[in-house]
């Protein structure tokens, strides 16, 4: 048991610490003393002030300096992507320009060189699939013009006024049927193209035997035209996954 307890701090004489103090007297005669001391923050805070400060004007300019430079390289190689990209854009519609003029240059081995590369295939793509448009229009255009113009003639033909007898009636009928079919058969042939981009939806797929069809087609060629010789021959594993009507009209065109 203790008799008599006292305690009591007081800073140091250059401010820095803080020491504490407690003593207690027992009942035996003994006395217990404590101490403790601590640092001041806020006074060691200020003895560092000019430290702090000398460090801080030196870290600012240098943060800001790499802030800047990092900036400058993200932003700069996204900037020159943006340029070449919109410049490409500007100049699609121009039917002479190369598949090599149609490519962004920013020679980086990083994630900007493989944005590039990334941009480089699409717009690789998109020529082949601008060439490709045009080609088809061509194709289209040549294909329809026949059928037009025959109309086109059946049509000034009944519009001259010149009496048109039984005969010269169903001459100009016929014409007209055979250039409305054959302008039919166009107009499906697209649409079938168009679907057939489209990945044929709604078309029941199976496991189709490529030689198989080749045969069928060229038997069923070959009774058509018995004067013709041909050949099929097949090696290994033909069976695909697809619409067995479609791959027959493939085989049969190209044949």
């Amino acid at each position: 048991a203790t008799l008599t307890t006292k305690s009591w701090c007081a800073r140091t004489d250059d401010l820095r610490l803080l020491v504490c103090n407690a003593v207690a007297r027992l009942s035996d005669g003994r006395v217990v003393v404590v101490q403790e001391s601590s640092r001041r923050a806020i006074r060691a805070l200020f003895d560092f002030r000019y430290p702090l400060l000398k460090l801080v004007v030196f870290i600012v300019p240098f943060a800001a300096l790499l802030a800047w430079w990092l900036g400058w390289r993200m932003v700069h190689p996204l900037e020159r992507l943006r340029e070449q990209v919109l410049a490409h854009s500007a100049s699609v519609s121009s039917t002479t320009a190369t598949s090599a003029q149609h490519q962004v240059e920013l020679p980086r081995n990083d994630e900007f060189g493989d944005l590039a590369k990334a941009f480089n295939v699409l717009l690789q793509r998109l020529h082949e699939r601008d060439a490709a448009t045009q080609e088809f229009l061509q194709d289209f255009a040549h294909e329809a013009k026949n059928p037009v113009a025959a109309i086109r003639a059946a049509a000034e033909s009944l519009q001259s006024g010149k009496p048109v007898d039984e005969q010269r009636a169903k001459r100009l009928g016929r014409v007209l049927d055979g250039a409305s079919s054959r302008l039919d058969s166009v107009v499906n042939g697209v649409l079938e193209l168009s679907r057939a981009e489209a990945g044929l939806p709604g078309e029941d797929r199976t496991t189709v035997s490529l030689g198989d069809v080749s045969r069928g087609v060229v038997n069923a060629i070959a009774a058509q035209h018995p004067t013709l010789q041909f050949d099929v021959t097949v090696d290994g594993d033909t069976d695909v996954e697809g619409v067995a009507p479609r791959l027959e009209s493939v085989v049969s065109n190209l044949v």
